[in-house]
């Protein structure tokens, strides 16, 4: 009896898969309203109203469309969104190179006047809390929050 009480906890363990994961992927496809706020100089210049439209692929990777108002700078306007998570060195997604990772997002948005700004964050299915920082373009280096509702 007592091998056999023994034994069921070694049974129990040796019948778990090894690919089941104890996360959870966000799903962050559809429109968003946000707003990035300078926080590192030269704030409090830097702000910006953002509309997206993210389109999540089913490995996670994101892309989609921004449109930035800026009306303090002008350094903003918006552009393309990708999906830059293969050389992130600290990212380390659950299946291929996704962006979405539990609740982890970071993506860019590639300004059409030439500025990168890099989103890094959480998400839940409805916000999306982030750093961000902008380079390049007309705006001189700077970084920030970004913060995002789920639109409708």
């Amino acid at each position: 009896m007592r091998r056999l009480l023994l034994l069921a906890p070694l049974l129990l363990l040796t019948s778990c898969s090894s690919n089941v994961s104890s996360g959870f992927t966000v799903f962050l496809s559809g429109p968003w309203i946000g707003v990035l706020l300078g926080a590192v100089p030269p704030a409090p210049g830097f702000s910006g109203d953002v509309t997206m439209n993210l389109i999540q692929d089913e490995a996670g990777v994101l892309s989609g469309t921004a449109a930035i108002n800026d009306p303090e700078t002008t350094c903003w306007a918006g552009g393309e969104i990708e999906d830059p998570q293969e050389d992130e060195v600290g990212a380390v997604p659950l299946a291929g190179t996704a962006a979405v990772t539990g609740s982890r997002v970071f993506f860019q948005i590639n300004d059409v006047g030439g500025a990168t700004i890099t989103i890094d964050g959480t998400a839940t299915n409805n916000s999306i809390t982030a750093l961000y920082t902008s380079s390049g373009g007309n705006c001189a280096a700077h970084s920030g929050t970004f913060t995002a509702r789920r639109a409708g």
